[in-house]
């Protein structure tokens, strides 16, 4: 069951950065009072802020029976990995030859640190 709740932490990240982004271009940066009444309406703000609680919460239930270092280094990395593919096919992103080859290292570490309990 602590590889679900890994699972579900690692795309509750991805989905709190894609969010927190969508909530920080929607601001006029004009004002602290304007910035604070932009984010409080933002809905990207709110599905951050809940997604933000659904990482901590799979995470935390996560750990408890995963050794820290397979868990947190899964959820960190595997988050880098799919935030890249997001804003390569939102198209913000372009999806070059080092960039594969880092997400290869990164998908071989995954793969090293969590079998090598």
């Amino acid at each position: 069951m602590a590889w679900v709740f890994l699972a579900v932490a690692i795309v509750a990240n991805v989905l709190t950065n894609v969010a927190l982004k969508r909530a920080a271009q929607s601001v006029e940066v004009f004002s602290f009072p304007g910035v604070l009444s932009d984010l409080i309406t933002s809905h990207w703000m709110w599905v951050g802020f809940v997604s933000a609680l659904v990482l901590v919460g799979c995470y935390m239930m996560a750990i408890r029976s995963l050794p820290l270092s397979v868990g947190y280094v899964s959820v960190t990395s595997m988050a880098m990995v799919g935030i890249t593919l997001v804003g390569v096919l939102s198209g913000s992103e372009v999806l070059s030859v080092p960039r594969i080859i880092g997400i290869c290292l990164v998908l071989a570490g995954v793969v090293l640190v969590g079998s090598s309990r």
